[in-house]
């Protein structure tokens, strides 16, 4: 699965499972203009899936701008909207 291998890639952690293989959440959202790599503003798209890492060992790649482990308090705290919709999806997953 495409997910696995770009979670391994982006955080160097080998033992990641899926959770489930249906798709969790799709976001789309607008990168501006780079001019340096001749790229006209465009969309993005996320395709997230719900995975499971067997170990807390990472490390942060070139792909990566920061990797940390957060408990549910601390995600909680955040009060970030987006990271909050993929914890109440995941959640609701296993009510």
């Amino acid at each position: 699965m495409s997910a696995i291998r770009e979670a391994v890639e982006e955080s160097g952690i080998n033992d990641i499972i899926t959770l489930n293989n249906d798709i969790l959440d799709i976001d789309i959202h607008e990168i501006p203009e780079n001019k340096i790599k001749n790229e006209p503003i465009h969309l993005h798209y996320d395709i997230r899936y719900l995975l499971q890492a067997k170990n807390e060992n990472f490390l942060v790649s070139s792909e990566s701008n920061d990797l940390k482990w957060f408990t549910f308090e601390e995600v909680k705290n955040l009060k970030n909207y987006d990271t909050m919709t993929m914890i109440n999806k995941a959640m609701d997953l296993y009510k």
